[in-house]
């Protein structure tokens, strides 16, 4: 079995859920969903430093300069009034508790680089919820999903045999 396509498999649910799901009044605001998300890059690019995993400090140094590009949209969304359904979390923490406790880099990696997508679905999510009301953050989420392509390459050529 391919060890990352649980990593895969637990983004794409979370990604239909976004699709799918509204949100209800008692599910989180976006602010707390997004530190979710920046949570778990910080975690995943901790990880690529742990001697099993060759210390990789370059790949480390790309998944901090994102993390600048996160704090970005952290910025826009603090208090912001958008709640996301409780429901699309769950497999996002789900992969975190797995990547956080997987001995193959290749799942750490997996969940760093689904990344872009994963805030492109944050996106799309705001998009059908918010509208126009919601333009100041999806302003830097679009961006963050932009850096996310030069982060992906970037990301790919610092860590071997990806």
């Amino acid at each position: 079995m391919n060890t990352a396509h649980g990593v895969d498999s637990l983004v794409d649910e979370s990604l239909t859920l976004f699709a799918e799901c509204d949100p209800g009044i008692t599910d989180p605001y976006l602010e707390e969903a997004w530190a979710l998300l920046v949570d778990l890059v910080q975690m995943a690019g901790a990880r690529l430093m742990e001697r099993r995993f060759g210390g990789l400090i370059s790949a480390a140094d790309e998944v901090a300069l994102y993390l600048g590009q996160l704090e970005r949209v952290s910025q826009v969304t603090r208090e912001a009034p958008f709640r996301v359904p409780a429901i699309a979390l769950r497999p996002l923490r789900a992969a975190g508790r797995f990547v956080e406790h997987s001995p193959h880099r290749d799942e750490v990696c997996q969940l760093l680089l689904a990344m872009p997508h994963i805030i492109a679905g944050y996106a799309s999510y705001l998009t059908r919820t918010a509208g126009r009301p919601a333009r100041p953050a999806l302003d830097v989420l679009e961006l963050a999903v932009r850096a996310g392509s030069v982060y992906r390459d970037s990301l790919t050529r610092a860590v071997p045999a990806l």
